[in-house]
């Protein structure tokens, strides 16, 4: 049994939830590094530390928590962590955040209508920070949920509400990060 006893500051519940990620990916020890995993969660909680708290959360909920729960479940360490990012100015976590949020709605939401609505905030956070390159992804993702229900110019299309294709590959899409996005989504549609 881990404990939170002796010898933690803030910044080792985001150390426990890197080495939970470590276990994993490196030696395959799942359960052990979801239990890392989520006593950095406990640690920051208990700390309130609100400076560390996004990366901690989107961290945990993006590359640990999916080993032993439903993707559904990993909505809330994303929400926390977009939540966390913008009170707390980790633009950069709080982006990252808000954007797997979508991904993972996406993916797991029993209606694709109101999406748009749902993650608005996201996409006024983004403008907000001039986060251009999470805007257009956050867009394609939107996108992505539009083309399935039937709201895009045509069933493998993502052109509408804002977005072009050939503006995203010309820019954004030219940077591997954003372009596995793009690939993905075309791939499924």
């Amino acid at each position: 049994q881990l404990s939170l006893e002796h010898g933690n500051t803030e910044e080792s519940a985001l150390g426990y939830v890197v080495h939970g990620f470590t276990l994993g990916t490196r030696r395959g020890e799942y359960r052990a590094g979801n239990e890392f995993g989520r006593l950095g969660i406990q640690l920051n909680d208990r700390f309130g530390d609100i400076r560390l708290r996004g990366k901690v959360h989107e961290l945990f909920g993006c590359f640990v928590k999916p080993w032993r729960s439903p993707l559904r479940d990993c909505i809330e360490s994303q929400r926390t962590a977009f939540l966390a990012g913008t009170e707390g100015g980790d633009f950069a976590y709080g982006s990252y955040g808000g954007f797997v949020e979508t991904w993972y709605a996406v993916l797991t939401c029993e209606r694709l209508e109101g999406l748009d609505e749902a993650y608005e905030p996201v996409m006024e956070f983004l403008r907000s920070i001039k986060n251009r390159s999470f805007e257009e992804a956050e867009r394609l993702i939107l996108n992505w949920a539009s083309a399935l229900g039937g709201r895009t110019n045509g069933p493998t299309s993502l052109v509408g509400a804002g977005f072009s294709e050939e503006d995203f590959l010309a820019g954004f899409g030219q940077a591997p990060f954003f372009r596995v996005f793009y690939d993905i989504v075309k791939l499924h549609l």
